[in-house]
C-alpha cells in the first residue's frame, strides 16, 4: 500500500465471543477473563503523530503495537484509527461498549 494511502478503522465490539479475519488468518477470542489485560481509556488516533504512545516504529517490520488492552467505553467506539500511513496491530485487546 502506497504511503499516501489512507486508511480509516473503527473497532466495535460488543460481544465477548468474537472471531475477526486477518490476512486470511481467523482468531477466536472465548475468554471471559481479562484480569491480566490493562484497564485502557478508549483509543483514537487521528495522524501518524498519536501513534508515538505506543511501542513500534510504524513500518512493516516494526509495526506499532495496540495490544493486551482492556478498553471500556461509553462512546461508540473502542479503538478509532483514521487518516494514518503507518503500520499498526492490533491483538488481545478487549473492549466493552
Amino acid at each position: 500500500m502506497s504511503p499516501r494511502c489512507r486508511r480509516t478503522l473503527i473497532l466495535l465490539c460488543f460481544l465477548v465471543s468474537v472471531t475477526i479475519t486477518v490476512d486470511g488468518e481467523t482468531k477466536a477470542n472465548q475468554s471471559n477473563n481479562t484480569n491480566y489485560l490493562t484497564n485502557h481509556d478508549p483509543i483514537e488516533i487521528t495522524s501518524d503523530e498519536d501513534f508515538l504512545a505506543f511501542p513500534g516504529s510504524g513500518t512493516y517490520e516494526d509495526p506499532y503495537l495496540i495490544e493486551n488492552y482492556n478498553i471500556t467505553s461509553s462512546t461508540s467506539f473502542g479503538i478509532h484509527i483514521t487518516s494514518t500511513t503507518k503500520h499498526f496491530l492490533i491483538r488481545n485487546c478487549y473492549i466493552d461498549i
